[in-house]
């Protein structure tokens, strides 16, 4: 892998290029990411967020559903990204918390 990635990385030029194409795009849509998050390892999460806010396309809203996280770093680490960008919305609960009638 490490050989093939050596290979195939993206250099300065094409996200140099990359930027200018999607800039030139008529219809530039908001992509909407959404992640359900329980209990995940910190750096996973933050490596996953980090991910996120990596793209250069900036026409996107990363949506992290936390199904009432037991692990303290969990919130804290939801807190912290959502305060960094405003593309980052996190909400805390899901359908599983919601009776349905049978």
């Amino acid at each position: 892998y490490a050989t093939w990635r050596r290979q195939n990385e993206p250099t300065v030029a094409d996200f140099a290029r990359m930027t200018r194409d999607w800039q030139q795009f008529r219809y530039q849509p908001t992509i909407s990411l959404v992640v359900p998050v329980y209990n995940p390892d910190r750096a996973f999460l933050e490596a996953m967020i980090d991910s996120v806010l990596a793209q250069l396309y900036p026409h996107w809203e990363l949506c992290l559903a936390d199904d009432h996280s037991s692990q303290a770093h969990v919130r804290d680490v939801l807190e912290h990204y959502q305060t960094l960008d405003t593309r980052i919305k996190v909400i805390v609960g899901t359908l599983s918390n919601t009776r349905h009638p049978h």
